[in-house]
């Protein structure tokens, strides 16, 4: 259902943060189209080839270093996805009026109020129960139901996990400020940017949001990694075989509900 209607729900997301007017609306919507057919004739195949090596893999046992592999695979997915849309980006952004932009910022900053919410509770107790609450919720969707017992050991590795909330949101209104800046240049020197420049920023922009440019950010970010990894394989050692195949199952399921696309994008 989400990928199956991915330009109308992204342009809906960004109109909730932007309040774009009609024609920006109808660029951003041409922009998403021609992006998610890219996506359908280019990239799906490949995507369901290693989505069928996941399945694989998720029947043995599976190392640290396994699940970490699937890292940077996952990240280029999202970078090729926004390399492809930077244009397009770099296009409609100089159209930003400033009070877009001042609507922008205040929905992140609510953002930030809900984040605070469920991340920084007063009691480091909350703050690993909240944790656990999510992370059960994202396992759960591919193995089933968890197990009392894996909860208990997930919640001792959550509770002397590295992750710091606190700084976390530090480097969260970090990058949104680098974002509002950006935006801001963009929008202010519509009529001095040339084409090229404003790609320039916006290729920019978006390598710093997944390659901060902060080496102590760069530390914590790949020990919070390794640390999930490391989780991830263990949680998955004690999982049972009926949750093997549920996770198996889930994988097909979704496989088959993208094969559709890539054979209508044959047509």
């Amino acid at each position: 259902m989400g990928y199956g209607n991915g330009p109308a729900l992204v342009t809906w997301w960004v109109d909730r943060h932007l309040d774009l007017t009609p024609e920006q609306s109808t660029k951003v919507r041409a922009a998403l189209d021609q992006g998610f057919a890219w996506h359908r004739s280019q990239r799906l195949s490949q995507d369901l080839g290693l989505m069928a090596r996941f399945e694989r893999e998720v029947q043995g046992d599976v190392t640290s270093a396994q699940v970490c592999a699937w890292v940077p695979i996952a990240q280029s997915w999202g970078d090729t996805v926004l390399a492809q849309l930077g244009p397009a980006i770099a296009s409609i952004a100089p159209t930003l009026q400033a009070q877009q932009l001042s609507h922008l910022e205040e929905r992140m900053t609510r953002g930030n109020d809900d984040w605070v919410h469920d991340h920084l509770q007063a009691e480091p107790a909350e703050r690993v129960q909240g944790q656990l609450d999510r992370l059960v919720s994202n396992l759960e969707t591919l193995y089933g139901r968890v197990e009392k017992r894996q909860k208990e050991a997930l919640r001792v590795a959550l509770a002397r996990s590295v992750w710091d909330p606190d700084q976390a949101l530090v480097e969260r209104k970090a990058h949104q400020q680098d974002t509002l800046s950006v935006l801001r240049q963009l929008s202010q020197g519509r009529t001095t940017l040339t084409p090229e420049a404003s790609q320039a920023l916006v290729r920019a922009w978006l390598m710093r949001q997944t390659n901060p440019g902060d080496e102590a950010e760069r530390r914590r970010r790949s020990a919070f990694v390794a640390e999930r990894c490391q989780l991830v394989a263990d949680f998955h050692r004690t999982t049972t075989s009926e949750q093997r195949r549920h996770a198996g199952e889930t994988l097909a399921g979704w496989q088959d509900d993208l094969r559709s696309f890539v054979i209508s994008a044959g047509r």
